[in-house]
């Protein structure tokens, strides 16, 4: 298992709300990695605020223009949800809203039956 220096202002709050989640059972492994790219950004940024932004968020997520849509919608449910967690624990915090939510293929069930 590799280990992760974290270096952003914001880095004791994630890994306070990375170790809730693994708490309450979930893997978490992606989110983690995903959480890491935001501490080394926060850091090659120079951000040394204790809540999200507005700024931090857009550019964080929609900065790269060559992302897929379930990429950003990956980045904005973690962000929105850190950001709710920072809420509760008395940050003011900004929520990013779900944008980019990828189109699902409608569901066609296949009937195993005879057609008559």
């Amino acid at each position: 298992m590799r280990s992760y220096e974290w270096k952003s202002g914001l880095a004791e709050q994630m890994q306070t709300f990375l170790a809730f989640k693994k708490m309450t059972g979930l893997k978490y492994e992606r989110q983690t990695r995903l959480m890491e790219k935001l501490d080394e950004y926060c850091y090659a940024t120079g951000f040394t605020g204790n809540a999200l932004t507005f700024e931090l968020v857009n550019s964080f997520c929609y900065g790269v223009y060559y992302e897929k849509a379930f990429s950003r919608y990956n980045k904005e449910k973690l962000l929105r949800g850190f950001a709710q967690y920072l809420c509760e624990n008395g940050y003011q915090s900004y929520v990013c809203p779900k944008i980019s939510v990828p189109k699902r293929p409608p569901f066609e069930p296949y009937i195993f039956s005879k057609v008559f």
